[in-house]
């Protein structure tokens, strides 16, 4: 629960946040109590960082974890025009969600204390399992490059550390099966990278088992007949 000054109530970023729902914001809704607003943030099935790494250790898939979703958080609040240093930083305020592990972070539309993110930063590297050596380079490039002023986690800065952000943590390939033609041996096309088909369309409804592509129709006869996809 954090105060909220009440001339806030008539600014952008309290009423995009009050509107929306942004995904790696927590949710959050106004109350007035004893003429004093407040803003509530849902914190359920969530633990802080603080908490999670209180007697862990942190590993370097831990914190490449943290930082796509530093990055992926960044990059949404642009889409909604938000500026991303009213992100409270603190690992107090940092939620990991029980299932996906995925972080969400408290948005407060006044003044914040200036810190960017090398208090984060600091905190995790404080924490990192000394024997993952990965982790422990990692972490300490990131606490340098957060020294300087307006530092932001671009995805430049996240290819130079080897990181490679996705939209989604689930495998495209692990979700859409590939179906192959047995009988014969030929297969049909593979998936590309965004699990979609390439150009070319299977047309089952003649008995001559037409494929069409977008270069012509070519007839198999027969060829894909009694087969089990």
């Amino acid at each position: 629960v954090l105060e909220c000054p009440p001339e806030l109530k008539e600014n952008y970023q309290y009423k995009m946040l009050a509107a929306n729902q942004i995904r790696g914001l927590l949710p959050c809704s106004g109350r007035s109590i004893d003429n004093r607003e407040y803003l509530y943030y849902d914190i359920t099935s969530r633990q802080s960082l603080s908490d999670l790494y209180d007697r862990r250790t942190l590993r370097c898939s831990d914190l490449q974890r943290i930082l796509e979703d530093i990055f992926r958080v960044e990059k949404t609040l642009t889409e909604y025009l938000l500026d991303g240093s009213h992100i409270i930083t603190d690992p107090e305020c940092i939620y990991a969600d029980f299932r996906e592990q995925e972080c969400s972070f408290v948005y407060y539309p006044g003044e914040i204390q200036e810190g960017g993110w090398e208090p984060l930063f600091t905190f995790l590297s404080d924490r990192v399992d000394g024997r993952d050596k990965r982790a422990a380079a990692l972490s300490y490039r990131l606490c340098m490059m957060a020294e300087k002023p307006g530092f932001r986690l671009r995805e430049d800065i996240l290819e130079e550390l080897g990181i490679h952000p996705v939209e989604s943590r689930g495998s495209v390939h692990a979700q859409v099966p590939v179906f192959t033609e047995k009988r014969s041996g030929a297969s049909l096309p593979d998936m590309n990278h965004e699990g979609i088909l390439p150009e070319t369309t299977w047309d089952y409804r003649d008995s001559g088992r037409q494929v069409r592509k977008d270069t012509g129709s070519i007839e198999r006869k027969d060829s894909l007949k009694n087969s089990t996809c």
